[in-house]
């Protein structure tokens, strides 16, 4: 099927137009670029071919990024949470423990530890871990355990 388009307002028997975006492509029309009943020509197969290409375009893949940004940064405070509750929750595991070794001491020898000065109270937590009521005394960046002469395990909140 041979076409004449109108090319800048006359009709143009020697050129076949065709649309490549923003500007326009003449084709001078030979024995070689003629379609036939057969189908198509080669160039103009390659040329329809090079229009049907797909692909992303910058804004597509600026809007993805944006978005995956945005994601990032609310799972990281999400995260950031999860710290402060782990840290809480090893402060309420570390006092618990120091509790029970303390009492069990109290149970099994009369009095709770004492320390190596009587007011130490890391001398009396070394008198537990000594006597293997603990494995090991507590320590965290983010909290001290105190043990009081008294039995009494602090900080009072953790």
């Amino acid at each position: 099927m041979v076409m004449t388009v109108e090319h800048r307002g006359r009709e143009s028997p020697d050129h076949d137009q065709v649309g490549l975006g923003f500007t326009e492509l003449a084709v001078p029309r030979t024995r070689e670029t003629q379609t036939t009943n057969q189908g198509e020509s080669s160039m103009y197969k390659q040329l329809k071919k090079m229009r049907q290409e797909e692909g992303f375009t910058l804004i597509e893949l600026l809007i993805v990024i944006v978005i995956l940004g945005v994601l990032a940064g609310i799972v990281v405070f999400a995260v950031g949470a999860f710290n402060n509750d782990g840290n809480t929750a090893a402060c309420k595991a570390d006092k618990k423990n120091i509790e029970i070794a303390a009492e069990a001491y109290l149970a099994k020898v009369g009095h709770y530890p004492v320390g190596t000065p009587v007011d130490d109270s890391t001398g009396r937590m070394t008198t537990l871990k000594n006597a293997n009521y603990i494995k090991e005394i507590p320590s965290n960046s983010g909290y001290t355990i105190t043990l009081a002469a008294d039995g009494t395990v602090g900080p009072a909140s953790c």
